[in-house]
């Protein structure tokens, strides 16, 4: 009987309802970042570290990368048309590595995850490419989270 409180305790500590966020753990960082992504060819963002503004080009060693927003913008003065773009995992292999994620849309778009969509491990980075499929053939992308030293929220 104490493990079955254990385990409700922890999922109801883990489960946020709607409209809420989980908190980012303890010591994380707040990272941004930002990149133009083309048809047919995979862009990696330029990340950078909101306490000190340093460069992130892959996740550091023994921390995790959480992606839990994205904005997606025609990258000229476009008003109409759909986009194709994946967000995801650039680790040296064939993109997009898993986890990513398909957005899909018209003219622009802004995307919040209540708990972190994309985490990214030691030595990976962030990258996008607009689909061939898509009308927009070059969108903006920025894309914000945190640093942290788990890969659990």
């Amino acid at each position: 009987m104490r493990k079955l409180w254990m385990v409700i305790a922890v999922a109801v500590a883990l489960t946020a309802g709607p409209g809420q966020t989980l908190a980012a753990p303890p010591g994380a960082v707040p990272v941004y970042c930002t990149g133009v992504a083309f048809q047919a060819s995979e862009s990696n963002l330029t990340c950078r570290r909101g306490d000190t503004r340093a460069t992130v080009s892959t996740v550091p060693e023994g921390m995790f990368l959480h992606i839990t927003d994205i904005v997606v913008n025609p990258n000229n003065t476009a008003t109409s048309g759909t986009y194709s773009i994946l967000v995801g995992r650039d680790d040296g292999t064939e993109f997009p590595g898993t986890p990513s994620v398909e957005l899909l849309g018209e003219a622009a778009g802004s995307y919040h995850f209540s708990t972190p969509y994309i985490v990214l491990s030691s030595g990976e980075a962030v990258a996008a490419r607009v689909q061939s499929n898509s009308v927009l053939s070059a969108m903006d992308v920025r894309a914000s989270g945190y640093l942290a030293s788990t890969a659990s929220p």
